[in-house]
């Protein structure tokens, strides 16, 4: 238990992670950074294999950069998802959804989305009105997205019609995809 504490408290000494852009701007340090990010990952799994404490999920939900990391971020969200209470994780992954990081409320709607549960549609709503590009079309096209395939969601209608409007032409692209499919599932 104390190897996991000294790793969780390097993860969040060099966390939230830097977003793409910025790794790119210093591709030598930013290709350091995420080298010790994906080594702190892989031991934290190790040790959580026998008990993966509570306390370890808003670490590595704070964890994430805004981006993909070079795919690293995936090791993090599988992580997560190995946790074996789910009330908690979600708990957690919904407050976490606000946080003052866009790394983590971008991740974060992508978490909510895989899991496609009704419950976590205001949180998504909430994010498809975030001030980052990013965050908000990850709000939409896998959060409200993944679960509109499964439910209709007359209350995403509304939000959704207003990014037909975004300043981000990919977002009002995809908005009017998820639009059409809110229409389909008898949402309208």
């Amino acid at each position: 238990m104390q190897r996991l504490s000294g790793l969780l408290a390097a993860l969040q000494a060099t966390s939230p992670m830097p977003s793409d852009e910025e790794l790119e701007e210093l591709p030598e340090e930013g290709s350091h950074r995420l080298d010790t990010y994906a080594q702190l990952i892989q031991a934290i799994r190790q040790e959580v294999q026998i008990t993966f404490p509570a306390e370890a999920l808003p670490i590595l939900l704070d964890s994430f950069g805004l981006g993909d990391g070079g795919e690293v971020y995936w090791s993090t969200l599988h992580l997560l998802e190995t946790y074996p209470d789910e009330n908690t994780l979600y708990h957690l992954i919904q407050q976490a959804s606000s946080s003052p990081h866009p790394g983590t409320r971008k991740w974060c709607c992508l978490l909510l989305g895989r899991r496609r549960s009704l419950e976590d549609v205001p949180f998504l709503l909430e994010r498809l009105r975030d001030a980052i590009p990013a965050v908000r079309q990850q709000a939409l096209l896998y959060g409200i997205g993944m679960l509109v395939q499964r439910y209709p969601l007359p209350q995403a209608v509304p939000v959704v019609r207003e990014l037909l409007f975004d300043e981000d032409k990919a977002i009002q692209k995809y908005a009017a995809e998820i639009l059409a499919q809110l229409v389909a599932s008898g949402t309208s």
